[in-house]
């Protein structure tokens, strides 16, 4: 007799995948083509054709960004190590992230603030940290509310770092919170898609901290905003 109990649901998680690429891809292609079309249809004025060509300008971003977080997914998923990892100093790193959101956190009225009990070392690829917590800083701006806050909180628990990046934006319904790591899940799929989401920048955070051997949690209270928690292993020195 063999358990098949872990053959089975492996089948079923790369069938539900495949699915949800599938769907993912198919929107903005139709959107594409159905713009195309169209276009090719007749004659139309010139602010007619630079609105469809605004549109199909934004639906090939956005399958452009989904393939690009399709690969970083794959990628991490595939490696049990980083073979470029290196000392980093994590309070520059989260420096450079909020200085590359800073312009849409403007633009958006939200306040960026960094506070650190003093200078973190971890085991991690410069750009990889960046892109873990670029997600959760982009996604604490873009559900923010106007005139929000977004502060990121560095502090010593033994020999772990915890990272909390905190918002003041819309929340999460608790029921939504076991399933926010996986792969396409969107607590709100018109919101998500109407400001650029890809449904796979938390499950990229979850697979780059469990990377490098620490994990990611989240806390929230709908109507007040929600803070993320990443604990990676500290590097003394």
């Amino acid at each position: 007799l063999s358990d098949v109990t872990e053959m089975r649901k492996l089948q079923q998680l790369r069938s539900e995948f495949v699915a949800n690429v599938t769907h993912e891809l198919k929107t903005p292609l139709t959107s594409i083509r159905g713009f195309i079309e169209l276009l090719k249809s007749g004659d139309r004025d010139e602010e007619t054709r630079q609105y469809f060509y605004d549109v199909l300008d934004i639906e090939a971003e956005r399958l452009h960004h989904l393939i690009d977080d399709m690969l970083v997914l794959s990628q991490i998923e595939n490696a049990k190590d980083d073979v470029q990892t290196v000392p980093c100093n994590l309070n520059q790193e989260i420096e450079t992230v909020l200085r590359w959101a800073k312009p849409i956190a403007e633009k958006n009225g939200i306040v960026l603030r960094l506070e650190a009990e003093e200078a973190f070392l971890v085991a991690s690829s410069p750009t990889r940290l960046q892109q873990l917590f670029g997600n959760l800083v982009e996604n604490a701006i873009k559900y923010n509310k106007p005139q929000g806050r977004v502060t990121v909180t560095l502090q010593r628990q033994r020999i772990m770092v915890l990272v909390k990046v905190k918002d003041t934006g819309i929340g999460i319904p608790q029921e939504h919170l076991p399933r926010l790591f996986e792969r396409f899940y969107r607590v709100d799929s018109s919101r998500s898609r109407e400001i650029g989401g890809t449904g796979l920048g938390l499950s990229i955070v979850k697979h780059l901290a469990g990377l490098y051997h620490g994990d990611v949690s989240v806390e929230s209270v709908v109507g007040e905003g929600s803070v993320f928690t990443v604990r990676l292993p500290l590097l003394e020195g």
